[in-house]
């Protein structure tokens, strides 16, 4: 090779690493957008309690005052007027089983299940601490599990079932392969 051509190419290339060495701050680091929501651009309420990002990319946001939906434009507000079971939203997440269905955990209301614009009301039990739920999933045969303060309940062709000795359960995850998983706290 000419050894005219390969001192060349060592100064290209040390040229361009010093240029890049300068300007190290706009190679290594980004900058991020973030977007500041509140009330005022339509947010149902500024305490937000859960966030879920659904199938369709949709924002879904739980708040101690409803739910609010962001489709990167605009909300839209979803409260008991509207058939949510209680405006205190404490859990977020969608159905593995039926896409697009929405379950909503509430502080005292239970579960509102929102599919096809309908809004369904879903009890573990009568008791108030079992009302209070903190988290709630969907497997992908359509089992349903939630954690109240009286423990973990799975629903199975509409009935619930209290699940022994889970009363510190603090999250529940659906794996891929569809295994649960129950985190207790303690």
């Amino acid at each position: 090779m000419n050894p005219t051509f390969i001192r060349q190419i060592f100064s290209f290339v040390n040229l361009v690493l010093l240029v890049l060495w300068g300007n190290k701050e706009l190679v290594w680091s980004q900058v991020l957008p973030f977007h500041h929501y509140t009330v005022d651009q339509g947010l149902v309420s500024n305490g937000v309690n859960s966030l879920l990002q659904d199938s369709k990319g949709y924002l879904w946001i739980g708040t101690g005052e409803g739910v609010s939906v962001f489709d990167g434009e605009t909300f839209r507000n979803f409260r008991t007027t509207e058939g949510l079971a209680l405006n205190i939203v404490t859990a977020l997440s969608e159905s593995h089983y039926s896409q697009g269905t929405i379950l909503i955990g509430t502080w005292g209301g239970g579960i509102s299940r929102l599919s096809d614009g309908m809004f369904t009301t879903l009890l573990p039990d009568s008791t108030w601490s079992a009302k209070i739920v903190s988290d709630v999933e969907e497997d992908h045969r359509g089992v349903l599990w939630c954690i109240t303060l009286s423990g973990v309940y799975r629903r199975i062709e509409g009935t619930f079932f209290q699940i022994p000795e889970t009363k510190n359960a603090i999250a529940i995850i659906i794996g891929r392969d569809s295994l649960v998983s129950i985190a207790l706290g303690n």
